[in-house]
């Protein structure tokens, strides 16, 4: 869908300033997809199948428990990063290759609004990740509003992927207060919050 002159907000560790235009291209691949281009998992040097299969070699008995809770802080790191990078891949390849679809703002290059009724819960949900500001910005372009429900992501089968990814295109069943919004085009930054109740 279109739009003009809409406000939105985004969650953001960005150096953006009040009054900066903001162009968000769909030709371009966003930060999200670029961190996949250099993205290895590696413990002690080594690549963490390769870890793995050496840790299960020489796990005994008397293995240090902390040892072991590494082992399993970097296997689901890996599960859920590589989980997350399928999910994306997949949530595109349905985009593109679905006629009905196509014309959405992609994952790939959009950027990731939410709306005020949403902003706690996504304000919450990144800074859990590491420091974020709210920037209070204007759009106008493409956007596409879609329910967070169907962004989870683990050990799920292609085809439940797919069966989300159809859903999460389709908008169904949004919930407000946890809505995805996913746009491309041209921003202009109207404000830049530190907390969601500061928001005006």
């Amino acid at each position: 869908m279109m739009v003009a002159d809409k406000e939105y907000y985004v969650c953001k560790d960005n150096c953006w300033n009040i009054g900066q235009l903001i162009m968000i291209d769909e030709d371009a691949t966003n930060s999200f997809f670029k961190f996949y281009d250099v993205f290895e998992s590696k413990v002690d040097g080594v690549y963490f199948k390769e870890y793995l299969e050496n840790f299960n070699k020489e796990i005994s008995e008397s293995t240090d428990i902390s040892k072991i809770k590494n082992c399993a802080e970097q296997a689901l790191s890996v599960i859920r990063e590589q989980s997350m990078f399928i999910r994306e891949l997949i949530f595109e390849n349905v985009r593109t290759q679905e006629f009905q679809y196509q014309e959405l703002p992609s994952r790939k290059s959009g950027i990731w609004l939410c709306t005020k009724e949403s902003l706690p819960f996504w304000f919450d949900e990144l800074t859990r990740r590491g420091s974020r500001r709210i920037f209070k910005v204007n759009v106008t372009g493409k956007v596409h509003h879609g329910c967070e429900n169907y962004l989870k992501n683990d050990v799920f089968s292609h085809e439940k992927y797919r069966e989300n990814a159809r859903a999460y295109w389709r908008g169904e069943n949004i919930n407000f207060k946890r809505e995805e919004v996913l746009f491309v085009g041209k921003m202009t930054v109207q404000g830049i919050f530190s907390d969601p109740s500061k928001v005006i």
